[in-house]
Parts: structure tokens; C-alpha cells; sequence
């Protein structure tokens, strides 16, 4: 019984985390503009919009806003392109004089830099208003809905907009998974690893218009790869012991794993990646680690939110291609439950009284750089 418990959960997680949207900087609750107007209401989650100002503006501020409370200290709002330098909650920014050769696509990026410098891309495309009535799009096609294409392969999508005589032609592209196929502002897909993405064109004026191919990614992974991989204490740097699980076994060239593990009451861990080949470095999240040897401590946050883990990327690199690794660590446990701090509620190698259950899941993306192979002297 605890076998087929101990799988359904792990799928369950699995599961969840590929539902899951790519990983991302905690989102604005307001973007307001000292004129013009949106085309429609300001939301969270939608990151694209169009501004309409009258003809001949030459200045316009720009205020966003973010819930302070959901924020770590570490999280800054930037003006991309349309001015240079942070915004601050609440506080209006005049846009660069630049922005006002229109149209002009306003980008405002969020940047979580205590959680692997995580972003979100908030696009307003400024344009005149004008007296002729806006033709919206009402449907996308794409020129094919499934496609299959090996390892660093490239392939182009070509959309088209109807009706024809739409106003507004502008898409977005993007990948649910880039780390498998990601794609370009023209529709480019980068095959990167295999496995399937899924592409998907939207309509900038009307992000509900859309389309999508599934792309299956063939092959074997190029570049430098792990060896191995472990995680250990965070306070004493021994292994994990006791009700560890993980599944699949770790494979250098196998790039998902669910692992799951009974542990005494610890919540911080380390990394120990070893390389294949000696001579290539090892970073974990940005920071130069030997191979074999341990990584700085990292906290595991108590939440029964996936996207909400710590997030480990391990890159292993040899100068001319890289590999990375993503982990994502969390804890799902309710400390307000009584039963987590029971000794006898989840049996564990416990030395110290206190038996835990750490849920670690970790997902592995290999994510190589396309240039030229270095040559082998």
C-alpha cells in the first residue's frame, strides 16, 4: 500500500509541476498612464495590452504597482524599452522621449533576483488613436499543428490572421517548455532536448485568438552532461537516509525526475554534481562549484505550491556547449498539523526526535548553447 501511495503521489506532483506555466517573477496588480487609454482592464496575469494616446504626445507616466506582501526583498521592476532605470510601487515615470515614435512597444520587466533572477515581460504597445474602426483578429492558423524535428534542428511556423483586412496583425509566440522547443518572435523553433513542447501564436489585440503546434523533439542530448547527482543535509552534509525515493534512478541523459523522501526535521540542502568529463565547470544557480564538491546551503520552503520551490539550475559546461539542470525544491508539510512533529507519523532515519516529510521534486532541462563545438586538440 505504502509503494502504490508513494507512486500516485509522485505522479500526482509530476503532474502538477508540467501544468505548471513557465517559472516567474511574482506579478504587478496595477500598471496605470497619466494618459491614453488601455484597451481593456488591467489583470495580473495578462501581460500584454495596447495604449491609444492622442496624436502629437510627447510625454506620458507610466505607474505600476505590486503587492509588498508577496514580494521578497530581492525583486525589482524595470523600464526596458522606453526609458532606462527602476520603477518604484506607486511612484509615476516619465517614458524616455524615444517611446513617442509611434507605434512603440513599451516593455516593463519584473525581476525576481533572490529566486534565480525569474522575470515577467509586460508589453504595451503605444499607437495614436484614430477615428477608423479597429478590424480585430478573429482567427489564427498555423501551417502545421504537429511537427517533428531532432536535437538543435530548427523548423519556422508561418500564421495567418483573418480576416484578412485585420488592422491589427501583430502575434506573440511561446513555448510551454522552452528548455525542450523554444521559438522566436518569427515563429522559429530551436530544437534544445528531447521531449514535447507545446508552440503557441497569439493575437496581441486579442489575446483569446490563438493557435498551437505540438512539437516532438527527437534524438540523443548533445554537449556535457552529469555524471551524477545528489542532494544532501544542509546542516550536516551527510546523505539523505531512510524512505528516500526517486524515480527514475538518475541517468546523465534522463532530464526529469520526481524524487521523494522521508526526513528528520531539516529544512535547508545542498547539491553534489559531479561532471562527466574533467576540466568541464559546474555552476549552481550562477555560483562556481567543483565538481564533487558540495554547493552552498539553500532554504526549502514550506508550500504546497510547486512553482512557489526553491529553484536550482546546474550547469555543466566545457566552454563551447552546456547543459542545465533545474531543480525544483519544496515542502508540502502543514506546520500548523500536530502530526508532522510526531516521531512516529512518518518513519525516517530520525536521530532527533522529529520525523518530517520533505517532498523534493526535481525537473531536469537540458538546454544547450547553439554555437560551434569546440575542437579537440
Amino acid at each position: 500500500m505504502r509503494k502504490k501511495s508513494l507512486l500516485f503521489f509522485t505522479v500526482l506532483a509530476l503532474s502538477m509541476l508540467l501544468a505548471l506555466p513557465a517559472f516567474a517573477a511574482p506579478p504587478l496588480t496595477g500598471l496605470t498612464f497619466s494618459v491614453g487609454t488601455l484597451d481593456k482592464a488591467f489583470v495580473s496575469a495578462d501581460t500584454v495590452y495596447t495604449l491609444s494616446v492622442p496624436a502629437g504626445t510627447t510625454e506620458v507616466d507610466v505607474t505600476a504597482t505590486w503587492d509588498i506582501a508577496t514580494v521578497e526583498a530581492y525583486w525589482q521592476v524595470m523600464i526596458e524599452n522606453g526609458g532606462n532605470g527602476p520603477l518604484f510601487n506607486g511612484t509615476p515615470q516619465r517614458l524616455a522621449e524615444n517611446s513617442f515614435v509611434l507605434p512603440f512597444e513599451l516593455q516593463i520587466v519584473t525581476t525576481d533576483i533572490g529566486n534565480n533572477n525569474e522575470t515577467t515581460t509586460y508589453s504595451i504597445w503605444i499607437k495614436e488613436q484614430s477615428d477608423a474602426e479597429d478590424i480585430l483578429p478573429e482567427e489564427i492558423t498555423l501551417d502545421r499543428t504537429e511537427l517533428s524535428i531532432d536535437v538543435l534542428d530548427t523548423a519556422t511556423l508561418t500564421a495567418t490572421i483573418l480576416p484578412e483586412d485585420t488592422t491589427d496583425k501583430r502575434v506573440i509566440w511561446s513555448s510551454d517548455v522552452s528548455f525542450i522547443a523554444n521559438v522566436d518572435a518569427n515563429g522559429k523553433i530551436t530544437a534544445r532536448q528531447p521531449g514535447t513542447a507545446t508552440i503557441t501564436v497569439r493575437a496581441v489585440s486579442s489575446p483569446d485568438v490563438k493557435a498551437a503546434c505540438t512539437v516532438n523533439v527527437t534524438g540523443d542530448p548533445v554537449g556535457p552532461l552529469l555524471k551524477s547527482l545528489e542532494f544532501r543535509h544542509g546542516n550536516s552534509d551527510n546523505p539523505f537516509l531512510g524512505g528516500s525515493t526517486m524515480t527514475p534512478t538518475f541517468q546523465s541523459n534522463v532530464f526529469m525526475y520526481v524524487l521523494q523522501m522521508l526526513l528528520p526535521g531539516h529544512s535547508a540542502f545542498k547539491v553534489l554534481p559531479v561532471a562527466m568529463n574533467e576540466g568541464d565547470v559546474i555552476t549552481v544557480n550562477g555560483k562556481v562549484v567543483e565538481s564533487g564538491e558540495l554547493s552552498e546551503r539553500m532554504d526549502v520552503p514550506f508550500t504546497t505550491d510547486a512553482a512557489q520551490g526553491a529553484q536550482v539550475l546546474i550547469t555543466v559546461s566545457d566552454g563551447a556547449m552546456a547543459n542545465t539542470y533545474l531543480a525544483v525544491v519544496y515542502n508540502p508539510i502543514d506546520r500548523d498539523d500536530p502530526a508532522w512533529a510526531r516521531s512516529d507519523a512518518f518513519p525516517c532515519n530520525n536521530n532527533i526526535g522529529v520525523g518530517t516529510l520533505f517532498t523534493f521534486t526535481l525537473i531536469g532541462a537540458s538546454i544547450p548553447f547553439l554555437g560551434k563545438r569546440r575542437k579537440k586538440k
